[in-house]
Protein backbone atom coordinates (compact mmCIF):
# COMPACT_ATOMS: atom_id res chain seq x y z
CA UNK A 1 0.00 0.00 0.00
CA UNK A 2 1.50 3.10 -1.28
CA UNK A 3 1.60 7.02 0.72
CA UNK A 4 -1.35 7.99 -1.42
CA UNK A 5 -3.32 4.95 -0.57
CA UNK A 6 -3.04 5.22 2.94
CA UNK A 7 -4.06 8.80 3.45
CA UNK A 8 -7.43 7.73 1.94
CA UNK A 9 -7.76 4.31 3.95
CA UNK A 10 -11.75 4.83 5.72
CA UNK A 11 -12.11 8.62 4.13
CA UNK A 12 -15.22 8.94 2.65
CA UNK A 13 -15.90 12.32 0.98
CA UNK A 14 -17.22 13.93 -2.29
CA UNK A 15 -15.63 16.60 -3.98
CA UNK A 16 -17.31 19.89 -4.22
CA UNK A 17 -18.66 21.55 -7.29
CA UNK A 18 -16.85 24.23 -6.70
CA UNK A 19 -13.36 22.50 -6.75
CA UNK A 20 -14.92 20.27 -9.63
CA UNK A 21 -15.07 23.17 -11.37
CA UNK A 22 -11.34 24.46 -10.49
CA UNK A 23 -9.79 21.31 -11.58
CA UNK A 24 -11.37 21.03 -15.17
CA UNK A 25 -9.59 24.71 -15.52
CA UNK A 26 -6.64 23.72 -14.23
CA UNK A 27 -4.76 21.31 -15.66
CA UNK A 28 -1.95 20.96 -12.58
CA UNK A 29 -4.56 21.22 -9.98
CA UNK A 30 -6.69 18.24 -12.62
CA UNK A 31 -3.37 16.03 -11.48
CA UNK A 32 -4.19 16.58 -7.86
CA UNK A 33 -7.90 15.82 -8.39
CA UNK A 34 -9.40 13.31 -5.51
CA UNK A 35 -6.19 13.84 -3.21
CA UNK A 36 -6.77 15.18 0.36
CA UNK A 37 -6.13 19.01 0.40
CA UNK A 38 -3.47 19.01 2.86
CA UNK A 39 -2.52 22.28 2.34
CA UNK A 40 -6.12 23.48 3.41
CA UNK A 41 -4.27 22.86 7.08
CA UNK A 42 -3.13 26.20 8.71
CA UNK A 43 0.35 25.96 9.73
CA UNK A 44 -0.34 27.04 12.76
CA UNK A 45 -2.23 23.63 13.59
CA UNK A 46 0.84 21.95 13.03
CA UNK A 47 2.56 24.04 14.74
CA UNK A 48 -0.07 23.90 17.99
CA UNK A 49 0.50 19.98 17.41
CA UNK A 50 4.20 20.04 17.06
CA UNK A 51 4.37 22.25 20.87
CA UNK A 52 2.17 19.68 22.62
CA UNK A 53 4.09 16.71 20.98
CA UNK A 54 7.34 17.85 21.95
CA UNK A 55 6.30 18.85 25.77
CA UNK A 56 5.18 15.43 25.80
CA UNK A 57 7.95 14.00 24.08
CA UNK A 58 11.05 15.78 26.52
CA UNK A 59 8.10 14.49 29.67
CA UNK A 60 7.18 10.95 28.79
CA UNK A 61 9.60 10.05 25.64
CA UNK A 62 8.90 10.26 21.92
CA UNK A 63 5.73 8.32 21.10
CA UNK A 64 4.37 7.42 24.59
CA UNK A 65 1.33 8.94 23.88
CA UNK A 66 0.40 5.75 21.75
CA UNK A 67 0.39 3.15 24.83
CA UNK A 68 -2.24 5.12 27.14
CA UNK A 69 -6.13 4.31 27.00
CA UNK A 70 -7.92 6.35 24.78
CA UNK A 71 -10.66 6.89 27.99
CA UNK A 72 -7.79 9.33 29.96
CA UNK A 73 -7.96 11.31 26.25
CA UNK A 74 -11.28 11.90 26.34
CA UNK A 75 -11.14 12.95 29.52
CA UNK A 76 -8.16 15.33 29.13
CA UNK A 77 -9.62 16.88 26.06
CA UNK A 78 -13.19 17.80 27.83
CA UNK A 79 -10.94 19.14 30.89
CA UNK A 80 -9.17 21.53 28.24
CA UNK A 81 -11.92 22.58 26.43
CA UNK A 82 -13.76 22.72 29.85
CA UNK A 83 -10.91 25.47 30.32
CA UNK A 84 -10.61 26.77 27.10
CA UNK A 85 -14.20 28.04 26.71
CA UNK A 86 -14.47 29.55 30.28
CA UNK A 87 -11.05 31.38 29.01
CA UNK A 88 -10.46 31.27 25.39
CA UNK A 89 -6.72 32.44 25.99
CA UNK A 90 -5.92 30.25 28.68
CA UNK A 91 -3.04 28.02 29.23
CA UNK A 92 -1.87 24.79 31.22
CA UNK A 93 -0.20 25.25 34.47
CA UNK A 94 2.18 22.64 34.03
CA UNK A 95 3.07 22.87 30.49
CA UNK A 96 2.17 26.69 29.39
CA UNK A 97 0.63 25.89 26.44
CA UNK A 98 -2.61 27.09 25.33
CA UNK A 99 -5.80 25.07 26.18
CA UNK A 100 -7.07 24.62 23.01
CA UNK A 101 -3.64 23.06 21.61
CA UNK A 102 -3.97 20.43 24.22
CA UNK A 103 -7.83 20.25 22.51
CA UNK A 104 -6.32 19.74 19.30
CA UNK A 105 -3.56 17.45 20.44
CA UNK A 106 -5.95 15.04 22.30
CA UNK A 107 -8.40 15.28 19.61
CA UNK A 108 -5.64 14.34 17.33
CA UNK A 109 -5.04 11.01 20.13
CA UNK A 110 -8.48 9.96 19.62
CA UNK A 111 -8.34 10.11 16.19
CA UNK A 112 -5.46 7.96 15.57
CA UNK A 113 -6.03 5.33 18.04
CA UNK A 114 -10.01 4.95 17.29
CA UNK A 115 -8.09 4.10 13.75
CA UNK A 116 -5.95 1.87 15.02
CA UNK A 117 -8.86 0.24 17.11
CA UNK A 118 -10.85 0.29 14.05
CA UNK A 119 -8.11 -2.23 11.85
CA UNK A 120 -7.71 -4.09 15.06
CA UNK A 121 -11.90 -5.39 14.77
CA UNK A 122 -11.78 -5.84 11.27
Amino acid sequence: MNIDQKMYEGAEFETPPEVEEYWARDQKAKADAGKLMMELIPSSAYISLARVLTYGAQKYGPNNWQGVEPDRYIGALLRHLVLFLDEPEGADAESGLLHIEHVLCNAMFLNHLSGQKAKEDR
